[in-house]
């Protein structure tokens, strides 16, 4: 593999789809997939979704709450300023609210990416993402999807990971979720998620498969990572507190999968708390090909395409040093070429 390349060669697609064929990639998938625009081969006027957090969520929040700054279109500063001003919770309810009204993409389109994902038949999926379309599109699939979120912060329900949420709240959020894993006698119901024994129990499968969300879950408001500070707090928990903190299959599925990144962009918050938070297992030397997808370029980017490909290169040489291969484009192209591959195989 060539340092700093910025597309996947044949020889790059075929040990990714032979590690998805055996099980051994894990993706991990970022707002990228839902924010650059219909699948490939989808015209505009045949897709009408649009999701809910984006820049133009954070410029609405601005001029709502009378946001003083110059970078109004970065949702976590407003976020930030907006939890100073009215709580905490209070953004993280909006989003969650936001993505509870909003209707999901439609997975049966040829190369919607959350339907390709699902039928990559793979037992883990991560997600730096709040909403459920990933479990929603392994629904459609026919699997039945146990859901998890991580338990970075003291204000998440405690039993939040572990069952389906309160019925109403259920019936509202429209959520089906299936316990992630069966109470014994004599055991709590809230540490299921984080007991070894009990994950023992649930093990991730293609027909059962676990969407693990990092940053939090839109049916749990209080474990969304959305402000600065939640990113801050996000990292330095995870830093000062050992496993079970990170569910053990979640810790196997890093530490000996390939990891398929899609949607994020490297300047994204979200990425770049992966990223750190992922250092060490990216040391390893068994698998010298993770790929990454960058998402779409920013306006400005693209105005000046040069320069973006110069920083990609850049980007791409320092990322290889950690066994990490950039593949410059948009989620759409690459998914919609991982679809062809796959069915020619």
């Amino acid at each position: 593999m060539n340092s700093g390349g910025q597309r996947l060669t044949d020889g790059d697609w075929k040990l990714l789809l032979e590690r998805i064929q055996g099980k051994n990639c894990t993706p991990i998938v970022g707002s990228g997939t839902l924010t650059g625009g219909p699948p490939e081969g989808v015209g505009a006027d045949e897709w009408n979704f649009e999701y809910p957090i984006s820049a133009a969520l954070a410029q609405q929040w601005a001029t709502e709450f009378e946001y003083p700054l110059e970078d109004g279109t970065h949702i976590e500063r407003v976020a930030q300023f907006i939890s100073v001003e009215g709580g905490a919770i209070l953004p993280k309810q909006r989003i969650a609210d936001g993505l509870a009204k909003a209707s999901p993409p439609d997975f049966t389109l040829e190369n919607e990416t959350h339907g390709v994902l699902a039928k990559l038949e793979l037992p883990i999926y991560i997600t730096s993402n709040f909403d459920d379309y990933l479990a929603r599109a392994l629904r459609a699939e026919g699997k039945e999807v146990r859901v998890s979120i991580c338990r970075w912060n003291k204000h998440i329900p405690q039993d939040a990971p572990a069952y389906d949420p309160d019925p109403k709240r259920k019936e509202r959020l429209g959520l089906d979720y299936f316990e992630y894993a069966k109470a014994e006698a004599g055991e709590e119901p809230g540490t299921l998620t984080y007991n070894p024994e009990t994950d023992a129990r649930y093990k991730p499968t293609p027909a059962n498969p676990l969407v693990y969300h990092f940053h939090g879950h839109m049916a749990w408001p209080a474990s969304l990572v959305v402000t600065e500070d939640d990113y801050f707090e996000f990292l330095l928990n995870l830093a000062k507190t050992p496993p079970p903190f990170v569910l053990p299959c979640i810790d196997l599925a890093l530490a000996d999968r390939e990891l398929l990144f899609l949607g994020y962009k490297l300047s994204d918050w979200d990425f770049r708390v992966l990223f750190r938070l992922l250092m060490d297992y990216l040391k390893a030397e068994k698998f010298k090909h993770i790929a990454v997808q960058l998402g779409p370029m920013s306006g400005a980017e693209a105005a000046d395409r040069m320069k973006a490909e110069n920083a990609a290169r850049y980007l791409g040489t320092y990322l290889d040093k950690r066994n990490i291969k950039v593949h410059l484009g948009t989620c759409q192209e690459f998914v919609a070429e991982l679809n062809r591959r796959r069915r020619r195989r």
